[in-house]
């Protein structure tokens, strides 16, 4: 799970990286411009500053130019790929604490740069919970384990078809807002679960599925590769409207998600806010196969049509 590296388990990403910043006497942290709101939300007591990630998320290294010995980078492998070479040369200075957010990431295109590396399992295999950090020089988490953040897990295994979604999804809502930063460490099944896992299917799957919707939509891909060198979180697509086509992919049963919807980042980052509202993410995870990811192209072209 970790490479043989230290790790410690967290209830969520922003509790570990709360706890890191904590641990580390952190002061100031850099954060992207287009991240989760949730992630700002472990930054604690930090002062926090922004650097723009563009409008593809591949920004140049001069944002780091304000960067202070004694700061920490939070950098995100946006859709599961590594960033770019730009980013990773910044990293090589090393009076800075790199965090190299992996939520997103399966198996990245290239091997990690950041002194500590944050994923959140939660996010690609489905567990109740987990924000891992794998590094030296890391923060014990305080408290007690929690079974019960598996209950929307177990209601929607039962719902294998999703044709009585209200009880799981209800549960999952509930289980969604009760989660926040304290340094509570991670279920002990979530642990059991990720041992268990060989990724390999589920890489290939996502690969291929890319490969199918990169053939597809070029002319609204986020990013042009038509094969993935990386195992992808989703397929993401830049339109004019991305809730309104996130509603008519709905209304046929196809579940998109917005990374991210809203953003914490101040109004000034135009390009981040502006992509924002035009991102969206299909989904190309290992439940599906090339006529699913069809059914996808065919639902989102009577929409949006080339």
């Amino acid at each position: 799970m970790t490479g043989g590296r230290n790790w410690r388990g967290f209830r969520t990403g922003r509790a570990a990286l709360a706890a890191l910043l904590r641990h580390r006497g952190i002061r100031r942290l850099w954060l992207p411009a287009y991240v989760c709101a949730n992630l700002a939300d472990g930054a604690g007591g930090c002062d926090i500053a922004w650097y723009s990630t563009g409008d593809r998320m591949d920004a140049a290294p001069d944002v780091f130019e304000g960067v202070r010995p004694g700061d920490a980078v939070v950098v995100i492998d946006y859709f599961g790929r590594s960033p770019a070479q730009a980013m990773r040369q910044a990293a090589q200075n090393r009076n800075v604490l790199w965090i190299e957010d992996r939520a997103q990431a399966m198996a990245p295109d290239a091997a990690p740069f950041g002194e500590v590396i944050l994923h959140s399992p939660r996010k690609l295999w489905g567990v109740g919970d987990g924000g891992i950090l794998v590094g030296d020089d890391l923060p014990e988490p305080a408290g007690s384990d929690n079974p019960d953040v598996f209950i929307p897990n177990d209601l929607r295994a039962a719902d294998p078809d999703g044709l009585d979604p209200s009880p799981w999804f209800d549960a999952f809502r509930t289980r969604e807002a009760a989660f926040d930063a304290r340094p509570l460490p991670v279920s002990m099944r979530t642990v059991d679960t990720l041992k268990s896992i060989d990724p390999a299917r589920e890489i290939a799957a996502r690969k291929n599925n890319w490969t199918v919707l990169a053939a597809a939509l070029p002319d609204i891909a986020l990013w042009p590769p038509a094969v993935a060198d990386f195992a992808p979180l989703a397929f993401p697509v830049v339109v004019n409207d991305a809730a309104a086509l996130s509603a008519h992919m709905a209304e046929h049963r196809v579940w998109c998600a917005r990374h991210w919807a809203e953003l914490p980042s101040p109004q000034g980052f135009a390009a981040e806010h502006a992509l924002s509202r035009k991102c969206l993410s299909l989904p190309l995870d290992g439940r599906y196969d090339s006529g699913d990811m069809e059914r996808i192209v065919a639902t989102l072209r009577k929409y949006y049509p080339r």
